[in-house]
């Protein structure tokens, strides 16, 4: 689930919906996006999800983790489908990664299949990815999702099948206006 600050929750609903649920913190629903068999949006755009696992608001949408159709759905904040990035594994948690001079933004996600995070930026292009399959630091195992913390600038990974959460540590490149790509810095807390 995900909350956008100004009063819109949005949810997941794998039991067998397969849908993702918007509504105002009372409980009700504004839309709902999506099933197993397809359902419009506003748009009339049918979208059908298969295990969507995460839910992230950006600043103009909504991005969704469509995780056994193996994409990232991006919908505008009135629920009308905007465009879906295709990605090789499972996509699972979502989370948006902000930092660096000039200030930069990414979406990262977590990689079920691959055991990895893929850094993507807001258009989509994969950037780079973090992490490999194994059971020691800096690997890992079935992750399931991911957090980003802006003040410590910190990546918070359930590092699901390790029965751990691994801890990333974003850099940005250091010289204003540097190109580069943000790298990490891996500790383990179990």
């Amino acid at each position: 689930m995900a909350v956008d600050g100004e009063g819109a929750v949005a949810v997941t609903d794998t039991s067998g919906r397969h849908r993702m649920l918007v509504m105002d913190r009372s409980g009700a629903v504004a839309f709902s996006l999506g099933s197993a068999e397809g359902t419009s949006t506003p748009g009339n755009v049918a979208v059908a999800l298969d295990y969507p696992n995460s839910v992230a608001f950006s600043e103009d949408g909504i991005w969704v983790s469509d995780s056994n159709n193996r994409r990232v759905l991006v919908f505008d904040r009135a629920g009308a489908f905007q465009r879906f990035i295709r990605l090789s594994g499972i996509a699972r948690g979502i989370t948006f990664v902000a930092g660096g001079e000039p200030r930069e933004r990414y979406v990262a996600v977590v990689d079920a299949l691959a055991s990895e995070i893929v850094l993507l930026d807001e258009a989509g292009a994969e950037v780079t990815r973090y992490g490999a399959p194994g059971t020691t630091a800096g690997h890992l195992a079935y992750p399931n999702d991911i957090v980003y913390d802006a003040e410590t600038t910190q990546l918070f990974v359930a590092d699901t099948g390790n029965a751990r959460v691994q801890v990333w540590k974003v850099t940005w490149p250091e010289a204003p206006g540097a190109t580069g790509n943000p790298g990490t810095q891996q500790t383990l807390r179990t």
